[in-house]
């Protein structure tokens, strides 16, 4: 299937989540990582601070039901996607608007004669 199963020669559903989980684990890790930088330019300068910390608020509700899911020994597979519904939102309120806003404000104003 993939490189990192060339020496299993078994091609099972397994290694799907594997490579799902280990897909989903460096986008979480660059996505927090942009977050935290973004986290502390909005507390210097005051912009989108509210949005980040709706994105906190759902990230700590993700982990700490990710939490729950792991002790109390259910289907942590269910739970998992859920994070790509943050990483969707985070994109979508908090990235691209950032970059639709910069570009807009760059245009001059064509004025007819």
């Amino acid at each position: 299937m993939t490189a990192l199963f060339l020496e299993s020669q078994v091609n099972t559903g397994e290694d799907c989540l594997i490579l799902l989980a280990f897909f989903q684990f460096i986008v979480g890790l660059v996505q927090l990582f942009g977050a935290i930088i973004r986290t502390i330019a909005a507390l210097i300068t005051r912009r989108n601070l509210k949005r980040m910390i709706i994105y906190w608020g759902m990230v700590i509700f993700y982990f700490t039901v990710l939490y729950m899911f792991t002790y109390l020994n259910w289907n942590v597979l269910f739970w998992l996607p859920f994070a790509w519904i943050i990483a969707i939102w985070y994109c979508i309120k908090i990235v691209f608007v950032n970059i639709q806003t910069h570009s807009d404000s760059n245009q001059t104003p064509i004025i007819n004669t």
